[in-house]
């Protein structure tokens, strides 16, 4: 049900944020609400793709290429689906007008949350062996959190490419999958200090992304709706990272 949940707030996000809009030039256009409203970028914060993340890491912990191999192909035949409707119509808008227009926009939007594919399929496929992996959580999140920090260092702070920062979209979205596949093996011993575990989390998660936003000029988002901001998602980071932490530990 969090997974569900997760993802049909984040369909519904991007589409309640999708305003008609008119350009400088005074065609109409589509736009984010957010990046018409700079002061209010800060609530993409609550973007729930983490809780998602947790949630699949949970249920695919003991998932393995042959188990996963009939949902993972109709979730991507699904996808597929979707991107093929909005292709056709957004070809006949140009067809007929001579330009990508309203649709066109609206086609981005809609199929801009399939992005999460990307991710889980390897993931899931992978299940079983991600949650051995998470049997040690302070090594393998730690891990992940200190490759990140050195990516968004040498891209931020020496000026490396903004390619090498493209492991951090497994990483980073890696992080609360290994928490997630963690809780489960956790739960099935009978543990129960998951409130415990989760104000902790949460302690420690707000004060890294605090310090990243006030101190290391990371914008407090999860989606990019404001031009010239560093960028959350693309690649991700380790403020995405820290984020995902915190909407974890109020999982838990």
């Amino acid at each position: 049900m969090a997974r569900v949940g997760a993802l049909v707030l984040v369909v519904l996000g991007h589409l309640s944020l999708a305003v008609i809009d008119h350009g400088p030039d005074g065609a109409i256009r589509g736009a984010n609400a957010l990046a018409l409203e700079p002061g209010l970028a800060w609530l993409a914060l609550f973007a729930p793709m983490p809780v998602f993340f947790a949630a699949a890491g949970w249920a695919n912990a003991t998932s393995t290429p042959r188990s996963a191999a009939a949902r993972l192909r109709t979730l991507i035949g699904l996808g597929a689906v979707g991107v093929v409707l909005w292709s056709t119509m957004s070809i006949v808008e140009i067809l007929i007008i001579g330009e990508g227009g309203v649709v066109a926009d609206g086609a981005r939007i809609a199929t801009q949350p399939l992005w999460f594919l990307a991710v889980y399929v390897p993931l899931a496929a992978l299940g079983s062996d991600i949650a051995q992996l998470a049997e040690h959580p302070l090594a393998s999140v730690g891990a992940c959190l200190a490759a990140l920090a050195a990516l968004d260092l040498a891209r931020f702070g020496f000026g490396a490419p903004e390619a090498i920062g493209w492991p951090g979209f497994f990483l980073a979205w890696g992080v609360p999958w290994l928490i997630g596949a963690w809780w489960r093996l956790r739960w099935q011993t009978g543990w129960q200090h998951e409130r415990r575990t989760g104000a902790a989390l949460i302690v420690i998660a707000s004060a890294c992304a605090l310090g990243l936003v006030l101190f290391a000029g990371y914008h407090p988002a999860l989606i990019d709706v404001v031009d010239g901001q560093r960028s959350n998602t693309t690649p991700p980071g380790l403020f995405t990272a820290a984020a995902g932490v915190l909407q974890v530990g109020v999982l838990m």
